[in-house]
Formats: structure tokens, sequence, C-alpha cells
């Protein structure tokens, strides 16, 4: 070999040396780049974590300041009914910060949301603080429905409890209260309007029917029979209200009250008995009412996860409602412990439980179908 082939040869194998040292260097540097962002990820993750934890404490202190002597949780102002206006009426909330930025600013005279009275956006804002760790997943499933929703919106009606709305008395004219089962309207500036139901949770109890009013619509006077029945067996026991009492008082004789429905009793014999005998007009009703098949405008149900049109379908089939057993235990096994009776209702590829209980004083009142996602 010459003198110049082994010059050029050497040269050759120095650049090979070169490049791939180059590459064993650049690997390096990817490495340590890598390693680098890690760390950075890392770092901020922890954060995050901290600034969630720190919120959480912020608000459970504000939480304690809001209410310092909780009670039985009160249903009259639902979290959701004001979250879900606020992000139809604010495209740009996405997050937790965003949505209390836009509530701390909040000013009636630019916003589409329409209230029953002037103080209710403070109690709505109360169960706000207090249901701090459903928000982000609440507005994150809110934000992947049809935006559709909140496109050329007029006014959104927060109805509540109780309406004092004369657009939604004009709505709901001539229908039951069972039969109109929104929480927020929607009124647009190119369709018709929409009736909205919010759930805080999926599961949280979709819609509640006494019992014994109902009763009295399948058999005239079967509502005042059973009220006295069950007023009747509260005397035996000489038990007759907590209308007078003190706290202390009531809830000891809720607790007395409640145990003699644990067990087997005239009153629930009673009720079962009406129930297998007008169970199919029930499961009927429960899922009209359910679903709101009676009002012509179209209803929606935001339960947490999903946005469901209720009233699509309005001649449901394969309706069942029937008493269930299973449901009276835990998951363990044990009894459970509870002035309740179980019931299914299963209607084409829908299931739910039901239950029969009371919710307030059961001097006072009737027990009541409250229907939850099975």
């Amino acid at each position: 070999m010459n003198t110049m082939n082994k010059k050029l040869l050497k040269e050759l194998r120095n650049k090979v040396k070169e490049f791939e040292k180059n590459k064993a260097t650049k690997k390096k540097v990817k490495q340590k780049v890598f390693q680098v962002l890690k760390k950075v990820v890392k770092k901020v993750e922890k954060n995050k974590a901290k600034q969630k934890i720190l919120r959480r404490k912020v608000f459970k202190e504000l939480k304690a300041k809001i209410n310092p002597n909780p009670k039985r949780a009160s249903v009259e102002y639902n979290f959701a009914e004001f979250v879900v206006p606020l992000l139809l009426d604010n495209i740009s909330i996405n997050t937790i910060e965003e949505l209390f930025r836009i509530i701390d600013n909040f000013d009636e005279t630019k916003t589409k949301i329409r209230f029953n009275t002037e103080d209710d956006k403070k109690e709505y804002i109360k169960d706000i603080y207090k249901k701090y760790d459903l928000l982000e997943d609440y507005i994150n499933n809110f934000r992947k429905i049809d935006s559709s929703f909140w496109r050329n919106i007029k006014y959104i009606y927060i109805s509540g409890k109780k309406n004092k709305h004369k657009f939604i008395d004009e709505l709901n004219k001539g229908y039951d209260v069972k039969e109109t089962k929104s929480d927020i309207y929607i009124e647009y500036l190119d369709k018709p309007p929409i009736g909205l139901s919010v759930k805080q949770s999926y599961n949280a109890q979709k819609s509640n029917y006494s019992i014994e009013k109902m009763g009295g619509t399948y058999k005239p006077g079967l509502n005042k029979i059973l009220s006295e029945k069950r007023r009747a067996m509260c005397r035996s026991h000489n038990y007759y209200g907590v209308r007078g009492l003190n706290a202390e008082e009531k809830k000891q004789q809720r607790d007395f009250v409640n145990k003699l429905f644990y067990i087997k009793n005239p009153y629930f014999d009673e009720i079962m008995f009406i129930i297998e005998k007008y169970k199919i007009e029930i499961g009927i009703d429960l899922v009209n009412y359910l679903n709101s098949t009676a009002v012509p405008y179209d209803v929606y149900e935001f339960d947490g996860k999903g946005m469901i049109h209720l009233n699509k379908n309005r001649n449901f089939k394969n309706i069942k409602f029937e008493l269930n057993e299973p449901y009276k235990y835990k998951n363990n096994g044990d009894l459970r412990n509870a002035a309740k009776l179980f019931y299914q209702l299963t209607f084409e590829d829908k299931k739910y439980r039901v239950e029969v209980r009371f919710k307030n004083d059961i001097y006072n009142s009737s027990p009541q179908f409250c229907i939850h996602n099975d």
C-alpha cells in the first residue's frame, strides 16, 4: 500500500472514530437532558400535589367557617345547579382556578344566569366550597359533552326546588311537579328551550316520590288510609313525632322510631301489599317521572359523568318493578340495619335501585320511592 493510500485510510479511520465519539456524546447528552426533564416533571407534579393538598386544606377551613355546626346536609342549594350554568355561560372555564376566578368576579349585569332570588347565589357558593373535591372531575366531564348546549343562549334559569321564574311557570303550565324534574332551563335565541336535571355525582339520588300520595292516585282515599296506619303504628309505641323537642331529644326519638321499621312491621306489610297490587302502574309512572316523558320540550340529565337525553324516547318498553331482597344486604353479607324496603326498577337496558324510605319525621311524613342507579 503506497503512502497516499495509508494517509487516506488513516483519515477515514479517524473520521469514523470521531463520528462514533460524537454519537456516544450525543447519546450521553440526550440521557442527561432526559434525566433533567424527568426531575423537572417530578418537581412540577410534586408542586401540583402540594398545591392540591393546600387548596383542600384552605377549603376545609372555609367549609368549617361556613358551617361550624353541621347538621343533616341540605339539598336546597345543590352546587351543581350553579356550577353548570357557570360552565354554560363561560366557555373559558376549564379548571377549578378559572371557576373561582369567575365566581369571585361574578357580574350579575353581564351574565345570562337568572336566579330565583337575590340571596340564592351565596347559598350555592357555600355548597360549592363544601363540594370542592368533586369540582375537578365535574368540570372535565362537562367539557367533554356536545358544545351545542352552550351556543346561542339567551338566558339560563336556575329553578331550584321552588321555582319563581314566570318563563318556567308558563313552560310547565298544566304539568304535575313530578313530571317536571329539571333544575335548570335554557332559553335559546335560535331554537326551543330545554330542561336540564343536574346531579352532583353518578351515585346521587335520581328522584323521590311520596308513596302515600301515589297510592291515592290508584285508589281514591288510599293515601289517607296509609297515613293513618303509619301514625297508628307510631302511637302504639308512644311516638308522636319530634315537633317541639330540642335537638338531642329529636335525635333520640328518631333513633327509637327508625328501629321499629328495621324489622317486619304492619305498616311496611301494608306498603308491600299495595306495591304488589299496583306494581305495573307504579313501574310505568316511575319510568315516566324519571324521564320527564309528559313535557313537550327536551329534557337532559348531567350526572357528573355524561349527558343523557331523558325523554328522547317517550314510550319505554319492558318495564318491571319488583321487590329485591339482595339489596337488603351489605357487600360483606350482613343485613342492613335500615328502615327501608328495597325494589328494583328495570326498563329496556336500564336498571335502578329503588329504596322505600323516610326522609323526614316518620310520624308526619310518608315514605318515598328514592331512585338510584343500580
